[in-house]
Parts: structure tokens; sequence; C-alpha cells
């Protein structure tokens, strides 16, 4: 009965993982690989043992330093402010109350009032909006491809 939980709960943790890759206020990354340690647990370690449990959490410490690296990249090759940013992280999250629609135009529309209220440059602020959605559906697209790389290591570590 405990191992049936345990898998039960860590299939809630991965598949929670996977819309909070999305979602701003959901750890994403972080329950996907929550749920991949509970799964190993389940058994004792003795199917999927530390080795892939490691690999597992380095792809996801990855992903992390990937996404903030990709935004900072981003906004310097675009000459975006930090205002920017924050507009993009405020417009997802009030992009929540207004899905599935606000997850997509939130962030623009943050985005894009944010850096117009810190430039007063349309032009520029309308480049600002374009740029945080680039970046979230580039980030959301890496995030889902390493998840999927350590969903596979843990199957293969459990099957094989």
């Amino acid at each position: 009965m405990t191992q049936f939980l345990l898998y039960a709960a860590a299939v809630l943790c991965i598949l929670t993982g996977l819309v909070g890759i999305i979602l701003p206020a959901v750890p994403g990354m972080s329950l996907i690989v929550a749920g991949c340690v509970l799964a190993a647990a389940a058994d004792g370690f003795t199917r999927v043992g530390f080795l892939p449990l490691i690999l597992i959490t380095t792809l996801g410490a990855i992903s992390f330093a990937a996404e903030w690296y990709g935004q900072k990249l981003g906004s310097e090759k675009l000459g975006v402010s930090k205002w920017a940013t924050a507009g993009a992280i405020i417009g997802s999250v009030i992009g929540l109350f207004f899905a599935p629609w606000g997850l997509v135009f939130g962030p623009f529309l943050g985005a894009a009032l944010l850096e117009a209220f810190h430039t007063q440059n349309t032009g520029h602020s309308v480049r600002a909006g374009f740029a945080a959605l680039i970046g979230l559906f580039m980030t959301a697209i890496m995030k889902y491809l390493i998840a999927v790389l350590m969903i596979l290591i843990w199957l293969f570590a459990f099957f094989v």
C-alpha cells in the first residue's frame, strides 16, 4: 500500500511539474525531480539508484541555469530593461486568471507596459513585449525537452 501511494504521489508530482513548466507560480522542474525521487524510493532505490537520480537532479539544475542565462542573454541582445522582465513576470501571474489567452498575452502586455513606463518609447516597449513572449516560449520548449529527458532517464533506469 505504501509503495502504491509513493508511486501515485510521484506521478502527481511529475504531471503537476509538467504543467508547472508553463505556469509561473508552480515549480515545475523541482516537482519533476521530486517525483522521480519519490518513484525511486517506492521500491527502495533498487531499480533506480542514486546515479540516475543525480543525473536527473543535475539536469533540473541545468534547466534553472539555462533559463536564467537565456533570459539575461535575450534581454541584453534586445536591449530591454529589468522593468520589461519584471513586467513579463507580473503579466504571467495576472495572465493565470485569464487562461488560456492570458498566459500568452499577459507576459507580452506586462513587459511592454512596464518598458513603456520606464523608457517612454512605444516602439522599444513593443519590441520588449515580443522579446518576453519569444523568451517565454523558448524557455518552455527547452524546459519540456529537459523534462522529457529526465523522465526518460528514470524510465530507462527502471526498466533496464
